[in-house]
């Protein structure tokens, strides 16, 4: 079973950019140490690397999560501590081509408005607080319309069905 460790260090450090490296370290070795014992059981996958990819992106994204439940004065910005509630950015970003096309694909669609706030919010990591105060409306008013940006986002890709998230 040959598992290419670059390809995962690579793969992991793109899609979790702020990651840490002894954290993506640690991961990858989880990883192998767990491919291993599969192999061990006489369970090998069809494809080790594929199998390896998506053990590791699972890892990493239970960490990354973890580590979001904790502020660290010295990450999380200039002035020391912060209220989790205060801090609306997203956990996790992912560069893939085919996301961009969507992506580009959407904003086009959507009223300038709607796609402003998803823009600045999800791909510049914008708080909706901030993106509030630049367009000079309150707080409840900026989730609201981020809010109905997402139906619409939604209704574009065919899935109503999903239920919109209070952010």
């Amino acid at each position: 079973m040959e598992i290419d460790k670059s390809e995962l260090y690579r793969m992991i450090t793109r899609t979790f950019p702020r990651s840490h490296f002894d954290d993506v370290h640690d991961v990858i070795q989880a990883t192998m140490a767990y491919a291993w014992e599969r192999s061990q059981l006489r369970e090998q996958p069809l494809n080790a690397q594929a199998y390896a990819t998506v053990i590791a992106k699972r890892m990493m994204l239970k960490l990354v999560m973890q580590r979001r439940r904790y502020l660290y004065p010295d990450r999380e910005s200039a002035h020391g501590w912060e209220t989790l509630q205060e801090e609306e950015e997203c956990l996790v970003e992912e560069h893939t081509p085919d996301a961009s096309v969507d992506v580009q694909q959407l904003l086009s669609v959507l009223p300038d408005h709607y796609a402003m706030i998803l823009r600045r919010h999800y791909l510049e990591g914008a708080p909706l607080r901030v993106i509030a105060d630049e367009v000079h409306v309150t707080h409840p008013t900026m989730r609201k319309r981020h809010q109905r940006a997402l139906q619409l986002a939604r209704r574009f890709f065919g899935i109503e069905s999903i239920p919109v998230a209070d952010p």
